[in-house]
């Protein structure tokens, strides 16, 4: 089993937000798999630090991309933030 929660030095969730950003963002069901199998007490526990971590990631898209001239990173980006901003507030019984 890969421990993705403490693979990196930080914010200890840092690494899902790449998650959210290729696989969770249109499919809710596999995100709820994932827990399921992986301990859905960390979204509970931690959804605030989640959020945090994929506006940090999607920020970091939008200007690397546009700045870059990679729109496709961009859009990556907005599309991510857009979700985030979507649910805050909003289905945290998922959390």
């Amino acid at each position: 089993m890969i421990d993705f929660e403490n693979m990196l030095w930080g914010v200890d969730v840092d690494s899902f937000a790449a998650l959210f950003e290729k696989y969770f963002i249109n499919d809710e069901v596999s995100m709820k798999a994932f827990f399921e199998g992986y301990g859905a007490e960390i979204l509970r526990e931690k959804h605030i630090q989640i959020r945090i971590s994929c506006i940090k990631l999607a920020l970091g898209d939008i200007y690397w991309g546009t700045g870059h001239n990679v729109p496709e990173v961009a859009a990556k980006g907005r599309k991510l933030l857009e979700a985030q901003l979507k649910y805050i507030g909003y289905k945290e019984e998922l959390m």
